[in-house]
Parts: structure tokens; C-alpha cells; sequence
């Protein structure tokens, strides 16, 4: 079901909202910071719709925004700059700029916008790298430390994920972290089929790879818990800027990477790419309503028939 991770990511965002409003409201934790130009313009860019935000002709006019920005302040000047190449999807361009940033400021909006661009490509270790780093400048940013613990349960590495849970706890023993369930049904999961924490972050890992080689742009990330037939598996959605045929290709390559791994690993993590479109979520959503409706139009299919004509499709 497409719509079911989006829903589900939405979600965990508004609890994380909330009790970080209620954290600010109850201890002054995070303190409000004055906006930066670079700030302004990146917001702008993260609102840009599916069909302008990697269009050739929008970026243009936001790059010279961005060197207008770098003649009188370098170090945000080539923060934005360095979120634009992730949105062009180009790492080299990415790197260049953000690493350039760096050199002239090593704070935390510059380390924690190189670590957003570095998931948006698919760089999952680094992306953890430079939020760490951004944390370790402000170990009492509750906001950063959220964004740490994303990064790792995205990254497969479980072990910080559950250390980012203790600080969590530390700083706000009253409110559990969104994703802490998730982390530690996650861990339950691995131990009841018999894989280990690091035979899982590889596969994570591995997948992201390919999704790096394809040049996949990664808009929102939101891991869950599935279950069906009394079974339970970590699932890992990720929603992308992508056509559909590009989809296609990637879950083909993918499936041929699965297919070589043993089979209780599999049955622990399934990772799945999807496209934002709104018109096919309609049309699922309208194919749902008429199942509810209509139950007893449902049968079963005959998957060698499916198979014949799939390959008589194929061949046009």
C-alpha cells in the first residue's frame, strides 16, 4: 500500500513536533535562533513542489541567490550551494560546496545540512558522521539529537540509534522518543529470526548503494513495524523523487541482491522505494473502498497465468 508509509511518517513527525514544542515550553531547552539567509532559502527550496524541485531552470535562479549569499558570507554561500547540488543530484558538486562551508564555519547548521543533503544521495554512514558531529557542538540541542536518532535507525545502526535513546531520555525523561518502539521491536525482531544487528545494517547498507548508483533522490524516510499471519518484519520506506520506471529498476536490482542473502534475513527487514503520486494514491485508495464494498468480488489469482502474461506484455 502506498499511502500507508507516508501516513505513517507523517505521524511520527507531528508526535516528535509536539513534544519538542513541549519541551521548549516547559524548559527553554531550545532556545528560539535568529534565522539566517541561508536558512531562508533552504526553506524555500525544501517547499518546492515534486515537479520544480529539480528543475534545471528553478535551481538556476536559486544558485545565484546562493552566490549572491557567498559574496558577503561564504560559509552559507556554499551551504546552499551544497544543497542544491544534492537536489541536482550531484555528490561531487554536494561535497564540494558543503565541505567548503565548513572551512569557513564549523557549526552545527553547516554539519547538520551536509548530513541532510548526504541522506537525501543515499550516504547513510556519513549521514550519521555529520550529525554527530553537529550534536557534539550542543549535546543539549534536543532538535539535533532527533535528528541523530533518525539518521541512525536509517543508517541500520541500531546500536546508536538505542545510544541516542538514553540521551533522549536523559534530557526528557517524560516523553518517549517516536521511533523507540520501532527500535526496540526492531532489536526483538532480529533476535527472534536469528540475524544479527550488523548482518542487517550491511543489507541496509548494500540496498542504499544501488540507490546511490541510480542517482535515486530521497525525499522522507519512515521505518515501521509490519506484521501479518502472526508474522512481524522491520520495514524501511523510503519515498522518492523518482519515475516510476526508475523505481522499477532499482526494486529489480535490489531483488537480485535479496535473492543471494539467507532467507531469515529477508524475513527480518523488507526495504521498499516508492514514488509521491497523487493520482495513483487515489486510485488505491478508490481500489480499497471498493474491496471494503465489495469483498466477496475478491479471488484468487492464478499467478502462472499472471506470470504467462506478464511475459507476453514484455515482449510487446
Amino acid at each position: 500500500m502506498i499511502v500507508g508509509p507516508l501516513i505513517f511518517y507523517l505521524i511520527n513527525q507531528i508526535k516528535a513536533l509536539s513534544i519538542l514544542k513541549k519541551i521548549y515550553i516547559e524548559t527553554g531547552a531550545m532556545k528560539p535562533q535568529p534565522k539566517r539567509k541561508a536558512d531562508k532559502i533552504i526553506d524555500s527550496l525544501n517547499s518546492l513542489p515534486p515537479d520544480q524541485r529539480h528543475n534545471a531552470f528553478v535551481l538556476g535562479r536559486y544558485k545565484k541567490d546562493a552566490e549572491k549569499l557567498r559574496a558577503v558570507n561564504p560559509g552559507e554561500g556554499f551551504t546552499v550551494l551544497g544543497v542544491i547540488g544534492a537536489l541536482e543530484k550531484k555528490p561531487e558538486d554536494m561535497n564540494h560546496y558543503h565541505r567548503l562551508s565548513l572551512e569557513y564555519n564549523k557549526d552545527i547548521y553547516n554539519y547538520m545540512n551536509y548530513a541532510i543533503s548526504l541522506g537525501k544521495l543515499s550516504f547513510l554512514s556519513q549521514t550519521v558522521e555529520f550529525a554527530e558531529k553537529a550534536y557534539a557542538i550542543d549535546e543539549g540541542n534536543i532538535g539535533i539529537l532527533n535528528d541523530l536518532i533518525h539518521a541512525a535507525m536509517r543508517a541500520g545502526r541500531f546500536s546508536e540509534a538505542k545510544r541516542g535513546l538514553d540521551r533522549w531520555a536523559r534530557l526528557n525523561p517524560h516523553e518517549n522518543h517516536p521511533l523507540s518502539d520501532i527500535i526496540f521491536s526492531a532489536e526483538r525482531i532480529m533476535s527472534e529470526k536469528k540475524v544479527s544487528m550488523s548482518q542487517v545494517e550491511k543489507l541496509i547498507q548494500d540496498v542504499a548503494s544501488v540507490a546511490r548508483k541510480r542517482n535515486i533522490y530521497i525525499h522522507t524516510f519512515s521505518p515501521s513495524i509490519f506484521e501479518h499471519d502472526g508474522e512481524q518484519w522491520i520495514k524501511y520506506s523510503y519515498e522518492c523523487d523518482a519515475l516510476p520506471e526508475e523505481i522499477l529498476d532499482l526494486e529489480d536490482e535490489i531483488d537480485i541482491q535479496l535473492a543471494e542473502l539467507p532467507s531469515n534475513l529477508t524475513e527480518a527487514i523488507e526495504i521498499e522505494y516508492y514514488a509521491d503520486d497523487s493520482e495513483l494514491d487515489q486510485f488505491i485508495g478508490q481500489i480499497d473502498d471498493c474491496i471494503k464494498d465489495h469483498p466477496e468480488s475478491l479471488s484468487v489469482i492464478d499467478k502462472d497465468l499472471l506470470d504467462r502474461i506478464s511475459k507476453l506484455v514484455e515482449k510487446g
